[in-house]
């Protein structure tokens, strides 16, 4: 094969993200990998399996996301010809993700310290002389299997880390949908086909 507290920001376990918006850090890294010996050509359908999502969200909000996901992707294999037949696919898609946090910890410049070992930044007054944040990064797989020989013909890592993840839940749908488009950009299109 070639609080809102921090149980608020683990519910972002998106594919792909899931992993473009204006809450995140550097842009969503992706990593493709392509079974050599597959013939991607020969392939028109597709069926979900059941998806696997890291998280701690309650099964309403883990049934709403898996429907945004699989209408995003179905949106964007079918931009690439494919369509859904779950009775006689020519390949599955699996979806996992998994999320999680990194809280940082830094000293501000400028710091006075006193005797008693207490650090005071002399800019801001009284306040403390260090500052604390918190990241949340999304990772996600989505992996395409032939239906016969059950190999892999088609996988895709992504990545992204978010300063946000509040902001993003308030915009789940469109992140989710940016997340699994850029995700499938490599899958190759056929030629539009009739059903």
């Amino acid at each position: 094969m070639k609080t809102q507290t921090i149980s608020r920001n683990t519910r972002l376990f998106v594919p792909l993200a899931l992993l473009l918006a204006a809450a995140s850090l550097p842009a969503q890294d992706v990593k493709t990998t392509v079974n050599p010996g597959a013939d991607l050509s020969k392939y028109k359908t597709y069926a979900w399996k059941k998806m696997s999502l890291g998280n701690a969200m309650v099964p309403d909000e883990v049934q709403r996301t898996i429907q945004m996901i699989k209408n995003a992707g179905n949106h964007e294999l079918a931009q690439k010809g494919y369509w859904e037949d779950p009775e006689n696919p020519d390949f599955y898609v699996e979806v996992a993700t998994m999320g999680t946090q990194d809280v940082k910890l830094s000293g501000n410049t400028g710091m006075l310290y006193t005797f008693d070992g207490t650090v005071y930044n002399p800019q801001f007054g009284g306040a403390p002389g260090s500052s604390a944040w918190m990241t949340l990064t999304s990772r996600g797989l989505i992996v395409m299997t032939d239906r016969t020989t059950k190999a892999t013909i088609w996988q895709v890592q992504t990545q992204k880390k978010y300063k946000n993840a509040d902001k993003v839940m308030k915009n789940l749908e469109p992140e989710i949908n940016s997340v699994v488009k850029k995700a499938l950009k490599d899958f190759p299109a056929r030629p539009a086909a009739k059903h």
